[in-house]
């Protein structure tokens, strides 16, 4: 069984969906980025992925840093950044 390693709330993050790039945090995502669910539910089932990924036994699993994919029917990519002005 795999256990799932969570970032912290503070881990800075890159999300781009589709004409929209923002920069923000684990915790933001969790507690929601707009007023639109499904694209709440599409960055959050992102980042889940890619804790997933991160929490794998491979070299590469662990060093992955970022994830794309589709979720709720929205194309999402989720990147680990150390961007600071914001």
């Amino acid at each position: 069984m795999i256990t799932i390693n969570r970032f912290p709330i503070t881990q800075k993050l890159r999300v781009v969906c589709g004409e929209v790039h923002l920069f923000t945090t684990v915790g933001k995502v969790r507690n929601g980025l707009g007023d639109s669910y499904k694209f709440n539910a599409a960055t959050q089932k992102a980042v889940d992925a890619l804790e997933f990924t991160r929490s794998g036994n491979g070299f590469a699993d662990q060093c992955a840093t970022g994830i794309g994919g589709i979720w709720e029917g929205i194309s999402v990519q989720i990147d680990l950044t150390t961007q600071s002005s914001y």
